[in-house]
């Protein structure tokens, strides 16, 4: 003998119709409270940020948490594996700005596509499955990178550099003009223009040399054998002359504004006395 249908039975039921009228709006209920987590946890906008990717609201709503401690901002968080679309979308961030052009996913798959697509368009995608190491390996690479491109950048410029032509140390008079020399102050460095304490252009280096060996560039308190272009010792130069390394505007300007927490005390010293050299002549100079 079967079971009756228990909702056959009850279906006329007072007492029926509304527990199961009951049970329907506590779950829309629910299901309401579920969708409004979720929209709230979700972040789309235009604005250029970071793409996030989690498993579940609750990691979405940590790490948004997380990234806005450390001042990331971020584009859309979502839940899900990470797509192409996701890729794309980073892509297009990375065009104006590659730090932030980045997919961050946290504990989801990188679908195959989206991996090709990462490939093929250079997108940084970080994948982990703690939460904490998800953020911090970002902020790394961020800081790593602006380091790096930070260093490049400064390497460009010509180093902050006092020498002295040491006395008794004649090498070659011309052609280049050859003597030995101490770095007082920063680093030389070959190819670089040299100016005289009056601001006046002397040559550019040629060559540095230390026990015969050809070295690309020389440190504080080192003394090596300086060649230098365009000069003749005993009539543009002498013994015991100071010699400063020259910079245009554009690269004091960067000196001053960007990378003067790279110089030391004294090679700051040395960039101010080479600004005001070159300001008697042109007062903008390292302004513009």
């Amino acid at each position: 003998m079967t079971s009756p249908d228990l909702d056959g039975v009850l279906a006329g039921s007072p007492l029926y119709v509304y527990e199961k009228t009951k049970g329907e709006d506590e779950l829309q209920h629910l299901k309401s409270l579920v969708e409004g987590e979720i929209k709230n946890a979700i972040v789309n906008t235009e604005a250029t940020g970071v793409i996030l990717k989690c498993d579940t609201i609750g990691s979405l709503e940590a790490i948004i948490d997380l990234l806005k401690k450390e001042d990331v901002p971020i584009r859309t968080a979502d839940i899900g594996n990470i797509t192409r679309r996701d890729i794309v979308e980073a892509a297009a961030v990375r065009e104006n700005d590659r730090y932030h052009g980045v997919v961050l996913g946290f504990n989801v798959k990188v679908l195959d596509d989206a991996e090709q697509e990462a490939q093929n368009r250079s997108v940084k995608v970080f994948n982990e499955r703690i939460i904490y190491n998800l953020v911090r390996a970002y902020v790394d690479w961020v800081t790593y990178q602006k380091d790096h491109e930070e260093s490049i950048l400064f390497n460009e410029i010509p180093p902050v550099c006092k020498f002295q032509f040491m006395k008794g140390f004649v090498f070659r008079r011309n052609d280049p003009a050859v003597f030995g020399a101490e770095i007082q102050v920063g680093k030389l460095r070959q190819k670089v223009h040299v100016i005289n304490v009056e601001g006046k252009k002397v040559g550019t280096v040629h060559q540095i040399q230390e026990s015969g060996k050809a070295m690309e560039e020389a440190a504080t308190g080192m003394q090596v054998a300086v060649s230098i272009k365009e000069p003749t010792i005993g009539r543009q130069i002498n013994e015991g002359d100071v010699f400063y390394t020259d910079l245009n505007s554009r690269q004091a300007k960067q000196l001053v504004e960007r990378f003067n927490h790279r110089l030391n005390d004294k090679e700051k010293e040395v960039l101010n006395f080479v600004l005001s050299l070159k300001r008697k002549d042109d007062p903008a100079f390292g302004y513009l």
